[in-house]
């Protein structure tokens, strides 16, 4: 092994730790907001994604209402 490599070794091994670290983390954060219990067998929405589905189904049905009456209108 010549002296290159072993420096982009030494840099790079502790990055694979701390990226595998960051997306578990980010992992478990949204698996979190999501679920209620995300560990149980039968998952359940929690209330900020019922929340979340809500609003954005209002924002579907309003763009299409609109999109509609501009189409009538021409």
């Amino acid at each position: 092994m010549n002296i290159g490599s072993q420096i982009v070794d030494a840099i790079f091994s502790p990055l694979e730790g701390v990226v595998e670290g960051i997306t578990k983390g980010l992992s478990t954060g949204f698996e979190n907001l999501l679920w209620q219990d995300p560990t149980a067998e039968v998952k359940v929405l929690s209330d900020l994604a019922q929340f979340g589905l809500v609003f954005l189904g209002v924002g579907i049905v309003t763009g299409l209402v609109y999109l509609g009456f501009r189409l009538l209108r021409r």
